[in-house]
């Protein structure tokens, strides 16, 4: 059978999501006892399948990783959305430039290496002991879960480099 460059990469950003059984998922869903977003990541825990289904009809349909992300910090669209939709890079792009500030904080985001280009946002739940846990959608249309940040780097098919963002509230 003869699998496509992203037939494979789908596969293999779906193997970062650690197994709900494993040790580092309950290290990290332990430590979003302390996360201020811990509610609404909890939630989409519950309902990991949310992220493949389409949920309202529009130009995109699937949310993304950009809309995950904003959701969770609940800056997109004042509120009145139930789950996570579909944002555009360069929303996300003006969002991390205009209302947060490199740093310690509790996004992080991956660029492309040696460009400024913009490949993928997570909310960062902390230290466990297999590196930066962070909550995400892997790619447009796929589940919700929890990964480190190395796992998501070495499962993509693009050199990364990776930032963290505090959002100034």
């Amino acid at each position: 059978m003869n699998t496509s460059i992203k037939d494979k990469q789908k596969s293999s950003l779906e193997e970062i999501l650690f197994s709900k059984g494993s040790k580092e998922y309950a290290e990290a869903v332990n430590l979003l006892k302390k996360s201020e977003y811990s509610i609404r990541i909890k939630e989409l825990l519950k309902h990991p399948e949310m992220g493949e289904s389409v949920p309202f009809p529009g130009e995109y349909g699937r949310s993304n990783c950009h809309g995950t992300t904003l959701f969770i910090l609940k800056k997109e669209e004042e509120q009145t959305i139930t789950r996570p939709i579909f944002v555009e890079k360069s929303r996300m792009e003006s969002f991390l430039e205009n209302s947060c500030e490199v740093g310690d904080g509790t996004i992080v985001a991956f660029r492309i290496k040696g460009t400024r280009m913009l490949a993928h946002t997570a909310i960062v739940i902390g230290e466990i002991s297999t590196g930066v846990a962070v909550f995400n959608q892997p790619n447009t249309g796929m589940r919700f879960g929890l990964t480190t940040v190395e796992r998501y780097m070495d499962a993509t098919r693009y050199d990364l480099v990776h930032y963290f963002y505090k959002h100034k509230s």
